[in-house]
């Protein structure tokens, strides 16, 4: 049985992987024995896309530049197996693939190599997939019923199918990606809470336990002159942060970490070519929902001392936040008129990513309302007409269009029904009930944290922001 890749990912090409991800099942593969052959003549191929975040076209225009069709009930062969962040939409993935490992995929992947040196054909494998606790095969949701009136509900509570995998493989080598830059995996996961981001969500928390062997690759790869990278939602919170003598990359912090001036001090002393971090609300009311409670002035300070030593850094905002107010985004606006004053060094990046209900978040639930104005677009308008500055650049998201088609993709609905649900007057409570909660297709995973705590916490949220009850 042949074995393909193909790596969805923009920069990759026919004969070219790009990922992280694409490169570790290529060694995967190739450590097993196994001769990795182009997709059209492959019995198995293994789909990689860096998040769920337009999974739907990157993956259909791939396969079909393969010359593979990218419904599954159009498709004899090869059986397609994806994995990563589209686990939290198996419907909308299962559309496409045969099959979708759930979790980190490290065993999946090696028990599945271990069934084809052992000549196990294709049927085999799909049975092995549908008894396999971190998997789901396409049949075992087939002639699953929605709900009539709801379409994003499943039509009765269903048991879940699989649960993640959360088994790192930590010694897995370092990958040199398309971009360049090497990247070591650090961590999986967020220590945090925040009820909008589905990473914290959907796996646990776990750190490398090589810190040594960290510390010493990242000095030996700089002096080689490679860009490295460490693949971590919090690079302050790694217990060798402080070790490391080498600036790195691109480099990922929590908000919360970079707040703390111990950090920050210690960010400065070894800064990377631009320090990321997530502010994520547009207000100070936002932020605290969100479970991010950040003052605006606390802010400043920080860009304030960030500009002092000259380190770059990228910020990411969340507008159009379920029940936000034209209130909250005069907030921003004063907030980052603020900013544009006191910027005075280098490129920083202001990146505006509009709410999107990407499960297994608690604020998946809800659908905010585009019906009067596009506070993404408003925000751009005012900016380049008010605050532009040669040194803060503003990134907006992708067109409305985009985002119907993304909601779409989450919800694993139509996108006439997506553009239904933005068009409302007011955000929607797509899940009013637990027992509504229970029946949203995500909730075919058995995720880390229960449903029911999940749904509490869109509670505090809905409250927070002054939302009605259903």
């Amino acid at each position: 049985m042949n074995l393909a890749i193909i790596d969805a990912n923009p920069s990759a090409g026919e004969d070219r992987l790009a990922s992280v991800t694409a490169g570790w099942l290529a060694w995967e593969i190739a450590r097993a024995g196994i001769e990795i052959v182009a997709p059209g003549h492959a019995d198995v191929v293994f789909v990689v896309y860096p998040g769920a975040v337009d999974w739907s076209q990157a993956v259909g225009r791939s396969l079909r530049r393969h010359g593979l069709a990218p419904q599954r009930s159009h498709r004899q062969r090869p059986y397609v197996i994806a994995g990563g962040a589209v686990d939290a939409t198996p419907l909308t993935a299962l559309r496409i693939a045969n099959a979708v490992a759930v979790g980190e995929g490290y065993r999946f992947v090696r028990t599945l190599t271990s069934l084809v040196r052992e000549g196990c054909n294709v049927a085999d494998i799909s049975a092995w997939i549908r008894e396999y606790p971190h998997a789901i095969e396409a049949s075992q949701i087939d002639g699953m019923e929605r709900d009539a009136e709801r379409p994003w509900l499943m039509a009765r509570i269903a048991d879940p199918l699989a649960s993640p995998d959360d088994y790192v493989d930590w010694t897995t080598p370092p990958v040199r990606c398309d971009d360049q830059v090497v990247r070591i995996q650090a961590s999986r996961g967020c220590r945090g809470r925040c009820a909008y981001c589905a990473t914290t969500w959907r796996q646990r928390y776990a750190v490398n336990p090589n810190s040594n062997v960290i510390v010493s690759m990242v000095s030996q790869l700089d002096r080689r002159g490679e860009r490295v990278q460490l693949i971590t939602n919090d690079a302050a919170d790694l217990p060798y942060y402080g070790r490391l003598r080498v600036a790195t990359d691109s480099q990922s912090y929590t908000i919360r970490a970079v707040l703390n001036p111990a950090v920050r001090r210690s960010l400065i002393a070894r800064p990377p070519k631009m320090a990321r971090f997530g502010v994520e609300g547009l207000s100070e009311r936002i932020r605290l929902a969100f479970g991010k409670p950040i003052p605006n002035q606390m802010l400043l300070d920080l860009f304030d001392d960030l500009q002092t030593h000259r380190v770059p850094f990228h910020a990411f905002f969340v507008p159009c936040a379920p029940y936000e107010t034209a209130e909250d985004v005069d907030e921003f606006r004063s907030l980052y008129r603020d900013l544009a004053r006191l910027a005075r060094y280098g490129v920083s990046r202001i990146k505006l990513t509009t709410f999107t209900p990407t499960p297994p978040a608690p604020l998946a639930r809800f659908s905010p309302s585009f019906a009067v104005g596009d506070p993404r677009n408003e925000i751009v308008h005012w900016v380049a007409r008010n605050c532009a500055s040669r040194h803060i650049v503003l990134v907006a998201g992708s067109s409305r269009r985009g985002l119907v088609r993304r909601v779409a993709e989450q919800l694993s609905i139509p996108t006439t029904v997506a553009r239904q649900l933005l068009e409302s007057d007011t955000t929607v409570d797509l899940a009013p009930t637990l027992d509504d909660y229970r029946r949203l297709p995500p909730e075919l995973i058995a995720w880390p944290v229960a449903a029911a705590i999940r749904y509490k916490i869109g509670e505090v949220y809905r409250r927070r922001m002054g939302g009605h009850a259903a």
